[in-house]
């Protein structure tokens, strides 16, 4: 059962990530991104305010929550690497890829930046 209910998570990821590569040029990736990471957090709240959940309001929550992260993982890849000059985006798409998760990345990302200080 504890598989079960920890696959809703991944699985509102899957399916809202894959949704929201269709709403690029209806919703900017700043709202995307906001109200992704909104609902996600919300999720995360209710998740720690609320212990001992039965294993179906879990999933259900752990599903908000992977909703929200699929809304606003695609979003912030984009405003990142929109970001970045055309020259060294094969770097930043790598430096991208290599860093999440990680709470370094911008310390990483801004020092091994290629185009200059800012």
């Amino acid at each position: 059962m504890t598989g079960l209910t920890l696959t809703a998570l991944p699985t509102g990821f899957a399916v809202t990530a894959v949704g929201s590569s269709l709403l690029p040029g209806r919703l900017p990736a700043t709202a995307r991104g906001v109200a992704g990471l909104g609902s996600a957090a919300v999720a995360l709240l209710v998740l720690a305010a609320v212990p001992g959940l039965p294993p179906a309001s879990l999933a259900g929550v752990l599903m908000a929550s992977g909703l929200g992260l699929g809304l606003f993982t695609p979003a912030n890849n984009a405003a990142v690497m929109s970001a970045a000059p055309a020259s060294p985006s094969g770097v930043m798409g790598g430096l991208l890829n290599m860093n999440r998760g990680d709470e370094a990345a911008p310390v990483s990302l801004r020092r091994l930046r290629p185009w200059g200080a800012g």
